[in-house]
């Protein structure tokens, strides 16, 4: 079972996240954001937000290999995986 401070923090984690998500759409359909090279600025969007998001993933992940017992279930799966 994650502990408050566990679950704390992977909420804070995934909000910020997910408010740097927002400001990129919102630059988006503002016409601020300026295209990658070679890409549209469709493109563009898809790959910063993929990037974002995958960064979430893996500090979330980080947060629980630090956090839960090195006896927990899940933990155990993904590490080994």
């Amino acid at each position: 079972q994650p502990t408050p401070r566990l679950t704390a923090a992977k909420a804070e984690l995934v909000q910020k996240g997910y408010d740097e998500c927002r400001v990129k759409i919102a630059d988006f359909e503002a016409g601020r954001l300026q295209p990658s090279p070679g890409c549209t600025a469709e493109q563009t969007l898809e790959s910063e937000i993929n990037g974002l998001l995958s960064k979430i993933r893996d500090d979330a992940g980080d947060i629980c290999k630090r956090e839960l017992h090195h006896l927990n279930a899940p933990l155990t799966m993904a590490t080994c995986g």
